[in-house]
């Protein structure tokens, strides 16, 4: 929280003080109002943004936070790929369903081992890419973890991004409601160009 309420103060420095600056230097002291789509727009460059196409009860923008020291870039040949929740969800020793995790995103939950391991499980079934949630039981809408190497000497080549525990919670429920077994996605969204896109979160996430 004290790392989240630093990088706000420091986005008001460069966002605000410039223009209130330059508006009082033209003989105008009227500040600019920013929205909540200016700060959020401040963080964009650290975080990866993507869309759920189906099923269209959970056809939102979501963000994700890429690993800090680990895995690969989130950099793929087609835009549009599928979002598969692991069974079991921590997939920390194996996953029964590893066929459908072949050329798919990992959809994971955080806990009982390292994100190294869980990546790594998926990456032996084939999948593209993880994400990991926070738990998925709890409504965790303010942070997303730095998800760091757990110091081995293992190595994963896939990319892998860290989650909100809410936003892992209802896509998992929303592909169940839907009695599909993958959410349709694409990524990645660009949302410095297309900032309209905030206005598509979650319901029950605040950005």
């Amino acid at each position: 929280m004290e790392h989240f309420m630093l990088r706000r103060t420091i986005s008001w420095f460069i966002l605000v003080l410039p223009s209130l600056l330059l508006q009082y230097s033209l003989g105008q002291p009227r500040a600019r109002v920013f929205t909540a789509t200016d700060y959020m727009l401040f963080d964009s460059n650290d975080l990866l943004y993507f869309e759920v196409l189906r099923p269209k009860n959970i056809s939102y923008i979501y963000k994700v936070r890429p690993a800090k020291d680990f895995g690969g870039k989130f950099e793929f040949e087609s835009g549009i790929v599928n979002l598969v929740a692991a069974d079991p969800l921590d997939a920390c020793y194996s996953v029964n369903n590893g066929q459908a995790l072949r050329r798919s995103i990992a959809l994971v939950e955080r806990g009982g081992c390292s994100f190294v391991s869980k990546t790594k499980t998926v990456e032996s079934h084939g999948a593209i890419a993880v994400f990991i949630s926070d738990r998925l039981q709890f409504d965790n809408g303010e942070s997303l973890v730095d998800m760091v190497h757990d110091g081995t000497a293992r190595d994963v080549r896939i990319p892998a991004g860290f989650m909100l525990g809410s936003d892992g919670y209802h896509i998992k429920r929303g592909i169940e409601e839907a009695r599909m077994e993958a959410a349709v996605i694409s990524l990645p969204l660009n949302i410095t160009t297309s900032p309209h896109l905030y206005t598509r979160q979650p319901p029950w996430s605040y950005w």
